[in-house]
């Protein structure tokens, strides 16, 4: 997205004092750790942390398992039942994985479902790594103020947005050389959408509001769409409609892919400046964030909102696990990584959220692990944190 990101470290006594979990993470980051708290661990309970091997390119945090995550949580949301206090699940295994110096800013990041590789966005590059390991396999740089980061893995080709130069890196996913350099038409390129059904990414022009459409076989655009404000994240129901948050009206623009007009503009009350969405494409469900801790669900057919439940602040991230039913919410205000399980299309069980670091507002999710991984700044140290599903 468009903001800034701070370091989650570096504050004073008296910032920290205010704020338990910022000051929890920070003391165990000046130990070299970092505490992902306890997604249902009971209030007061203590993760306990193993000892690390010798020479180890991560550190892990996890926790005593209790309840299994099917285990019954707190009533059920829907959009008329507020949530209630959540209860008791297991919690996943926390591994951070740094990487060589320091960031200002951050952003997207995209897995490669072909390799398991980790593409992330900092300041002006997109840092390649191997997540299981944590070692950098290398980067694509010249990319002034990068945004976001997406793959056609059957063409073997990554995007990056420079949303400072207004163009598109599109680069060899394997060997990261640059392939070419696209001009937009609009200012801020920012969030990216892959749509490898038709080998096309979307190009979301934040300050402009407008859409670039890119064919990836002719690497040239092919379509620039208006949209009724400044749009964020955008994903596709691969039948032929794309869904876009737009920040600075709250909303979501309908766009109809085949002719690129915009069909609609679906009203999110009470949810400022919502940005991270993510859709449930068998449920027909959209799951929006919003920068006031508000999770908001939306209806593919009529755009009614059918659940909402409060998150933490400052989410710019949200990831739906159609495997395990879990809507995760990353909110990099207050540092905290939230969940709900989802019961049926209209239900949602609001999870005990995890202590992140704050900043980490973006994240993603590998559908073949189930891992989730946001970036974040931990004591001057640019940061990717894995939280691994329980086992």
């Amino acid at each position: 997205m468009h903001r800034l990101c701070p370091s989650a470290l570096g504050r004073s006594a008296a910032e920290s004092a205010s704020t338990p979990a910022r000051s929890i993470g920070a003391r165990l980051a000046c130990a070299g750790l970092v505490l992902l708290g306890s997604l249902g661990m009971p209030h007061g309970a203590r993760a306990q942390t193993p000892p690390e091997p010798p020479g180890s390119a991560s550190t892990s945090v996890s926790a005593p398992m209790s309840a299994p995550m099917s285990a019954p949580m707190s009533a059920p949301v829907s959009a008329s039942a507020p949530a209630s206090t959540p209860m008791t699940a297991s919690l996943p295994v926390v591994r951070a994985r740094p990487l060589p110096g320091d960031a200002r800013r951050w952003d997207f990041l995209a897995v490669d479902p072909a390799t398991g590789r980790l593409f992330a966005t900092r300041d002006d590059q997109v840092d390649v790594l191997n997540p299981a390991t944590g070692e950098p396999l290398g980067r694509v740089g010249g990319l002034p103020r990068v945004h976001g980061v997406v793959l056609l893995p059957r063409l073997g080709l990554g995007f990056a947005s420079a949303g400072a130069g207004a163009f598109i890196r599109v680069f060899d996913s394997a060997s990261l050389q640059t392939r070419t350099d696209l001009r937009v038409s609009g200012r801020n390129p920012d969030a990216l959408m892959a749509d490898p059904a038709q080998d096309r990414v979307w190009v979301f022009n934040h300050d402009s509001d407008s859409i670039d459409v890119i064919d990836a076989n002719t690497l040239s655009i092919v379509q620039t769409i208006a949209t009724s404000g400044h749009p964020e994240v955008g994903v596709t129901d691969g039948r032929g409609h794309v869904y876009v948050n737009i920040e600075d009206h709250p909303g979501i623009d309908v766009i109809d892919a085949r002719s690129g007009r915009r069909v609609g503009t679906w009203p999110l009350a009470d949810c400022e400046e919502p940005s991270g969405l993510d859709i449930d494409t068998a449920g027909g469900r959209l799951f929006s964030v919003c920068a006031n801790g508000l999770a908001v669900v939306t209806a593919l057919d009529d755009g009614r909102r059918v659940a909402q439940w409060p998150i933490g602040h400052g989410a710019d991230g949200v990831a739906f696990d159609p495997v395990t039913r879990v809507v995760w919410s990353a909110c990099g205000a207050d540092g905290h990584l939230h969940a709900a399980r989802q019961l049926d299309p209209d239900h949602y069980q609001p999870l005990e959220p995890l202590a992140t670091a704050v900043g980490a507002r973006t994240l993603v999710l590998d559908p073949a692990s189930h891992r989730l991984y946001l970036p974040a700044a931990v004591e001057h140290r640019f940061t990717v944190l894995e939280v691994s599903p329980p086992r």
